[in-house]
């Protein structure tokens, strides 16, 4: 739960987590409102990305498919946040 007003500037998912896998929780935290405007990283060792993204009923900002480049992680972290904060001040 988020508290005291606290949103994440983004969400990096991966689709095979213990418990809840990340498009369950991809639906869940779209589905809510509050982190309906937040980008989403989704990480997967699927190689078939395309149908994966298909397959979702929220669109994500990136997938990218393990085992990745760490700096294309870094490159998606640092444009996506740039492009979240831009949009944040046009909205204020």
């Amino acid at each position: 739960m988020v508290r005291g007003g606290n949103k994440p500037d983004l969400i990096i998912l991966d689709v095979n987590m213990p418990y809840f896998n990340g498009t369950e929780f991809l639906n869940s935290i779209k589905i809510s409102g509050i982190f309906s405007k937040i980008p989403v990283i989704l990480l997967t060792g699927t190689a078939d990305t395309k149908n994966l993204e298909a397959q979702l009923r929220f669109p994500v900002n990136e997938i990218i498919q393990k085992p990745f480049n760490p700096t294309k992680l870094k490159d998606a972290v640092k444009y996506l946040l740039a492009e979240h904060t831009k949009l944040f001040a046009s909205e204020n």
